[in-house]
């Protein structure tokens, strides 16, 4: 007997460290609406056809096409308008010119034929004059023909975040897949933790009631069943949350249940990082833009000629965009060793929780037997069985906290990185 309450209280003392985590139940008695089962993949596909996120980038993809189109139109309209006005201009100047010929050689009187003669050249002047304008209209349509290829670039970089913007969104609904998979089990767990705990609550009121213990100790053991209650009621509200932001993903009515179906994971295929580094700068829009506007201001210097100010000043553009790229891909090569980093620590601690999970498995079957041949408590069986349990989620979390870092590992050699 004294065997046997030792074993309690070690068993006791061990049940104060269960994690609290755990998952909703999905099953819907109060509606009878059936609850509408997810896999991840579907998840991703119907994320990426209903995101609000992916619409807005949408909008701004079609508003940079808009405006390309239209500086477009502006620069050819002020093109046939400048070929327009050089044509009538050219054709005033020959008709004035024959029409001063004509004079000169008809048989009007001298006075009549200068008079005449001066005012033709006064209205040739005038048009010759009016050309003037056209130099600023050309000059015009240069600055516009110069902001018409940034609106190609804008719409070129618009679809290139719309690209970058799905993958992140795809990798955003796995991450909220797998968390929400993560609590449901722990949820379960949480819910099989009171389940004990109440049974320790029913044996500690035996023992008082046959002396072996207090009204205090009573009072503790269901103070504690109410707190742990009070967590599953968290871990339910953070449920319903997430499943409101994943049906709002999906593009299903936010607050309808949802389940989710078990996920098989297939390994994600990652580079080295000097590999990966080399992928990313080839990839990534920032080096992109950066090279661009490099490459701009190697032009507009050719352009400035001998204006010492404008090339100064766009010397200073070139060194500040180099010193911009050097950072840029610094930062780049941080992010991937980190990353490379945290990928083998969350192996290492794969491995862990998969022997904790072993050993944690084996104590259980021990605990059983222990049991059937009389010499334990049932109450250890369903501990053991809860210690089995939390080893087994955390095992499950270790698993996907390696995939998502070796998905996140995955974008950063296509150039996106997170914060």
């Amino acid at each position: 007997m004294k065997k046997r309450i030792a074993l309690f209280t070690i068993f006791c003392l061990l049940i104060g460290v269960v994690p609290t985590y755990a998952a909703f139940s999905e099953t819907n008695n109060e509606t009878g609406r059936e609850t509408y089962t997810l896999t991840m993949k579907e998840a991703v596909a119907l994320t990426l056809k209903n995101s609000p996120d992916l619409q807005v980038t949408d909008f701004y993809v079609d508003f940079a096409e808009r405006s390309m189109i239209d500086v477009r139109d502006m620069r050819d309209d002020l093109r046939d308008g400048i070929n327009a006005t050089l044509q009538g201009a050219h054709q005033q100047i020959r008709a004035l010119e024959l029409q001063k010929l004509a004079v000169q050689n008809s048989a009007l009187d001298p006075v009549t034929k200068a008079a005449k003669i001066a005012g033709l050249e006064v209205a040739r002047q005038g048009v010759v004059y009016s050309m003037g304008a056209i130099d600023l209209m050309k000059e015009t349509r240069k600055n516009i023909k110069n902001l018409s290829e940034r609106a190609e670039e804008g719409f070129d970089d618009a679809k290139w975040v719309r690209q970058d913007a799905e993958k992140k969104v795809a990798y955003g609904v796995e991450k909220l897949y797998l968390a929400m998979l993560i609590l449901d089990d722990f949820i379960v767990l949480q819910e099989d933790n009171i389940a004990l705990q109440r049974e320790l609550t029913r044996i500690e009121r035996l023992k008082y009631q046959n002396g072996l213990s207090t009204a205090v100790e009573v009072d503790k053991v269901a103070q504690k069943v109410w707190e742990e209650e009070q967590r599953l009621q968290d871990l339910e509200n953070t449920r319903l949350l997430l499943t409101y932001q994943m049906n709002r993903n999906i593009g299903r009515e936010w607050n309808t249940p949802l389940r989710l179906a078990p996920v098989g994971f297939q390994p994600v295929k990652i580079s080295d990082v000097e590999t990966a580094y080399q992928k990313a700068v080839d990839s990534a829009l920032i080096i992109f833009q950066l090279n661009r506007n490099l490459d701009n201001k190697k032009d507009d210097l050719r352009k400035a000629e001998s204006d010492s100010a404008e090339l100064e000043r766009i010397r200073l553009e070139i060194r500040k965009t180099k010193i911009d790229l050097q950072e840029e891909q610094f930062k780049m090569k941080k992010n991937l060793e980190d990353l490379n980093s945290k990928i083998v620590m969350a192996k290492k601690n794969l491995t862990e929780c998969k022997q904790k999970y072993e050993t944690a498995k084996a104590d259980y079957e021990h605990a059983q037997v222990a049991y059937e041949q009389k010499m334990g408590l049932k109450v250890q069986v369903d501990g053991s069985k809860l210690l089995m349990d939390k080893a087994h989620n955390d095992y499950f979390k270790a698993v996907n906290d390696y995939y998502l870092v070796a998905r996140e590992f995955q974008l950063g050699e296509t150039g996106i990185f997170f914060d």
